[in-house]
């Protein structure tokens, strides 16, 4: 089981590493303000973890972590999950446009009220005062798991509207946020309240990171290529750059596709709007990347749309 566990702790940790890798990538390219704010959540999710789950698993199998190590990285984890937390919260209000003028205050001294006993249940295990409650840590993080809940509450209900692809991408973000605390929440409770051994609860804690990272790997550039295209425009209104069309010679076919993908529509919606398959809308758009040189529809839109 140690070795499962050493193994999991791996994989997860360079899974962790590679979606860092990818989301700096992504956020190279589309430069967004929400996506800045995603990248360093990743950054401070991944190390905050990472420092708690190693420092962990020293602790349990070695002499080296002495009780001030211990409490320092469980301050440092603490105030690593808070910053996260914070940045994945600023980018969700900046994807969905609502302040949430009740929950974010409310979610802030919550998060803020765990980290304060945390560390004040660690700094006593150094110091050797009484620490905390075990109810008052409980109840912290049940109202906390609540508020998990309730923003992934209000970005499903902010992926009723706007573009298809919009609304798919907030709501498979509304389960993003009320999954991954849920799964933490109740491995933790598991491990602390129905004496999960110790091994299983981190096999099962890098295998939610490895999933989480994985996630973060395949899907954050076709996040950020919805979140980073321009607002839709009506057919019909939309003046394209006409230097642009006659520099790269575009056909008056591969015209309508390239006005019909700044206006926002998907390959099925162009092909139903232009009466061809989608097989051929995938031909013409792969032409015009041929001949633009450019890599997704951000690019393209950006290339052609007069300015």
């Amino acid at each position: 089981m140690e070795h499962l566990a050493i193994l999991f702790i791996v994989l997860g940790t360079m899974m962790g590493i590679a979606a860092i890798i990818r989301s700096f990538a992504v956020y190279h390219v589309y430069q967004d303000r929400y996506l800045k704010y995603l990248v360093l959540y990743v950054v401070l999710a991944w190390a905050g973890n990472t420092t708690r789950l190693v420092i962990s698993y020293l602790d349990f199998n070695t002499s080296l972590i002495s009780r001030w190590m211990q409490t320092i990285s469980t301050i440092t984890e603490s105030a690593l999950t808070l910053a996260a937390v914070m940045l994945l919260i600023a980018s969700i209000r900046l994807l969905i446009s609502k302040p949430m003028r009740t929950v974010w205050p409310l979610f802030l001294a919550c998060v803020t009220a765990l980290i304060l006993v945390v560390s004040y249940n660690a700094l006593g295990r150094a110091i050797g005062f009484a620490p905390a409650p075990r109810l008052l840590l409980f109840g912290l993080q049940v109202v906390l798991f609540g508020f998990y809940l309730s923003i992934a509450a209000i970005v499903f209900q902010a992926g009723f509207s706007g573009p298809r692809l919009r609304r798919i991408a907030l709501k498979g973000l509304s389960i993003f946020v009320g999954l991954r605390p849920s799964l933490d929440f109740i491995l933790h409770i598991a491990h602390s309240y129905a004496s999960l051994p110790y091994y299983h609860f981190l096999i099962l804690q890098y295998l939610v990171e490895f999933l989480t990272y994985l996630l973060i790997f395949s899907f954050i550039q076709k996040f950020a290529m919805i979140f980073s295209a321009p607002e839709p425009i009506l057919s019909g209104q939309l003046a394209l750059n006409n230097d642009a069309l006659n520099l790269y010679s575009i056909s008056e076919r591969e015209k309508q596709v390239i006005e019909l993908v700044v206006v926002g529509l998907s390959n099925k919606e162009i092909g139903d709007k232009l009466f061809i398959s989608v097989r051929t809308v995938k031909d013409h758009i792969y032409n015009i990347y041929q001949k633009t040189e450019v890599k997704n529809r951000v690019q393209l839109s950006n290339l052609f749309r007069e300015r």
